[in-house]
Formats: structure tokens, sequence, C-alpha cells
């Protein structure tokens, strides 16, 4: 099968050995070059939940594969398990599909951040006046 290069934020990470395609879906095995942007790109990519980001391409987050010959192919990550078993959605077709897909899909999956409820303001700022300019802030934008 095929062998690319993985480019994720514009540093290669490491190789992609497909070893299945299935109608743009891409299963191979990636090797990482063990980088720290290998290394972040891995814990990234094993926190994905394949479904939901099958069902809101918004929630995975991209990169891109280059063969010998310097093509590069835009993927959405699905994935990736312990073994290094590495899951991509290949994005081609019309130029506006590709324009959404860069504009709409982050490189970098947003990590969302839960608070625990240890006393009455844990998850209050201490800073009142930071929240008041931020309070501000987004009124600008409602």
């Amino acid at each position: 099968m095929n062998s690319s290069q993985i480019i994720w934020k514009g540093n290669e990470i490491g190789v992609f050995e497909e070893k299945s395609m299935d109608m743009g879906y891409l299963d191979g095995v990636m090797t990482s070059n063990e980088s720290i942007y290998a290394k972040q790109f891995v814990k990234l990519a094993s926190e994905l939940d394949y479904k939901t980001i099958m069902l809101n391409p918004k929630s995975g987050f991209r990169a891109y594969l280059k063969e010998e010959t310097d093509f590069i192919t835009h993927v959405l990550v699905m994935g990736i398990t312990k073994k290094m078993e590495l899951s991509l959605k290949m994005v081609v077709g019309k130029q506006e599909k590709i324009d959404w897909f860069i504009k709409n899909v982050p490189e970098e999956r947003q990590l969302t951040t839960t608070y625990k409820k240890k006393g009455r303001n844990s998850a209050k700022t201490k800073d009142n006046n930071h929240n008041k300019l931020w309070s501000k802030l987004k009124s600008l934008w409602s």
C-alpha cells in the first residue's frame, strides 16, 4: 500500500502506511518520528471519538498527507489506537469543499474545560475586573 509523510501544524510528525481505503476513509499505521509535535498529535488523536467526528467534522482536527511526489492531501483525523492504528478521512473534490474544511476544521482540537464544584465560588475567577471586562466583550458579540 501507499506510504506518506504526515504533516501537522506545518511539521512532519511521522509516516502513515495505508492498510485500507474505502470511500475516502483511510486506515493504516502511523510510525511517529517521536518529535514534540508527534507526541502532541498522538495525544490529541487518541482522545477523539470516531462517531462524533463522523457526525460533526468540526469536532476533529486536520492534517496533511504528503506523498513522495510532493502531492498533498488534506485529511480529517478521526482517531488513533494504542497500536498506532490511525483513521483518516480524505478531503478531496471541489475547491469550495477544501476551502470549507480549512476554514471550519481546526489544526488542533480545542480542549474543553470542566469545573467540579468544591465550594460556592470554585468556578469564579478571583479577578472581578476580568469578569466584568469579559462580560462587556461578550455583550458586544451578542
